[in-house]
Parts: structure tokens; sequence; C-alpha cells
């Protein structure tokens, strides 16, 4: 079920601290692509998939180490980033053989164990999370290839921040003066992501009804322009509910390999951004909508999922 409350509380860690002032601001690497903050840290999922040593290696390199994970915020951000379908190491590993005790590599407290489903396979020494079953971490061969995700500390500069979190706001902290400025304030129960105002529906409906419902609150359902604004709306959408966005069939799909030229954003949007799951969109003559469950799958329309409205 969706709380709203719940995503709130998430997402704030993702895109913001406390208070308007001027001091220290948090910000990522701008020499790599894909980062993404949280809470203090930068994420980020690698391309290639390979063992834990040598994933540990690479995470290293950018300076930094493979995700260590606090709580269920944090645990479902970094499953988000696999768009909840990725298996991918974390850095927790076995270092005491003889009572099976595991340690996070970069020696942060290992208090957060909620997700820890130990197999007592003597050398299943290596840690990953799965993108699946609510996240829940495994501990397997070293050298399985898999994913994986990175952290850094984000980098401090000077820089105005701001952020509010009253009557469901929520504005990211990385905003710049002018930006703030002009930013639009959602409305109560909305969220603020990346500059549009979001709204996540606990009501189970068919495509065409949830554009109705999006509509009579000055919005569409939803577009996705970014991958952060894919990240973030996983994270509040959760990987265990199917959620319509505004991405309709409007005509068929004939032997373009990507077959987003078929499909048009409801709201007029460009598509931009894509990120479909293997095997979608189809290849049906169908009119067909899309939901999206960390990543984007086509189906008919008059299955009832929940869905989120945007609007600016």
């Amino acid at each position: 079920m969706l709380n709203m409350k719940a995503i709130i509380v998430v997402l704030s860690m993702a895109v913001l601290a406390s208070g308007t002032s001027h001091h220290r601001q948090r910000r990522c690497p701008e020499d790599a692509e894909d980062w993404h903050y949280f809470n203090g840290w930068c994420y980020s999922l690698s391309e290639a998939a390979e063992g834990w040593f040598g994933s540990e290696k690479a995470c290293q390199k950018l300076g930094g180490h493979l995700a260590s994970i606090a709580s269920r915020e944090e645990n479902s951000f970094v499953q988000a980033l696999g768009q909840c379908e990725q298996n991918a190491w974390i850095g927790l590993v076995k270092t005491d053989v003889s009572d099976r005790k595991f340690s996070w590599w970069d020696d942060a407290p290992f208090n957060y164990t909620e997700r820890f489903s130990i197999n007592i396979n003597a050398y299943y020494d290596c840690v990953y999370q799965s993108g699946s079953n609510y996240g829940r971490w495994y501990n397997t061969y070293c050298q399985n290839q898999y994913r994986s995700v990175c952290m850094v500390p984000a980098r401090e500069e000077s820089k105005m921040q701001h952020t509010n979190v009253d009557n469901g706001l929520v504005v990211d902290e990385s905003v710049t003066k002018d930006e703030l400025t002009n930013r639009t304030m959602c409305p109560e129960g909305w969220l603020a992501i990346e500059g549009s105002c979001f709204y996540v529906s606990s009501k189970r409906t068919n495509y065409f009804n949830a554009q109705i419902s999006c509509e009579s609150m000055g919005a569409t359902v939803a577009s996705v322009s970014s991958r952060r604004e894919q990240v973030l709306l996983t994270m509040a959408l959760g990987c265990d509910s199917r959620i319509w966005i505004g991405l309709e069939k409007v005509k068929p799909c004939l032997s373009d390999s990507s077959k987003s030229y078929c499909y048009m954003w409801m709201d007029g949007s460009e598509i931009g951004y894509a990120d479909w799951a293997s095997g979608h969109p189809s290849s049906s003559n169908e009119i067909e909508c899309t939901y999206t469950l960390g990543r984007w799958y086509t189906t008919n329309c008059y299955n009832e999922y929940n869905f989120v409205c945007k609007k600016k």
C-alpha cells in the first residue's frame, strides 16, 4: 500500500537537508554520469558486471567504496537505482569465517540488518542486494558477476540551501537562489521533484480514468523526463506496485528497435529519456498504455493500477 507520509520522508532524505541558510552545500561529482544524492552521500550503479572484489576496487578508483546501508530508506534508494530488477553488490562481506561475521568494507556500523537473509553456506562470503523481493540482501560466491552500487562522500560547496517539507512540499536542496525564487510551490499532498509537482494516487483504476482524475486536478498522468526523476519516483512508488505513467501508444509500431516513436506523453513533452524493460514496448498493434515498476512496461489500458499525476 502506498503511504504518502513515508514517501515524503524517504524523498526528503534523497533531495534535501533542513532550513534555509548560507553554509556548506553538498554536491555529487560532475565528472561522472549518473550519480544520485542521498543523505550526504552520492551513489552510482555500475554499467559493468563483475565479481565483488573487482567491484570494490572500481569503487575505490572513484574515491569511495561499495555501498553500506544504514536504514530502510537508504535500502529503498539503492534498490531504486537498480530499477527494481538489478541484483547489485553492496559493501557487506564476511570478515570472520569462524563465526560467520559480516561487516561493511568501509567500516560503517553494521546496525541495520532487517533485509539480510543469511545463508549458512561456508563459501558464501559476499553480499548483494536483490533487485526485487523488497531489496533483500543475500550472501553468495564472491566471484559471481553482478553490477554494483558505489558510494562516495558528497563534496561541499558554499551555496544557499533551502528545503521545506511543510504540507507535503519537498524542495530539492541543489537549487540555486534564482531557481528557488522561480520555484513553483506544490499543493498539499503533492511531491516536488525536479521542478514539477507529482501526486501519487492510492486508488487503483484503468489508464483512462487515471487521466480523467489527473485532469480534474489540473495535471496529466505523469511523464518522466530524466533518469534522476525516474529514480526518485521509483523510491516514492516502491518496487511492489504497478503505477500508470502517461505514455500511450498512438499508432502501430513497425520495425524501429526502440519503438518509442509510436508512443506519446500525454502532456505533449518529447520522449527524450526512455527506460523500457526487456521485451517492451511490445510489437502489438493494439492500443497499449505504460506502467512503471522500476522500468517501463506496456499493457492493456483497461488494467487497474495506481497512478501518478504531474503538473508544473
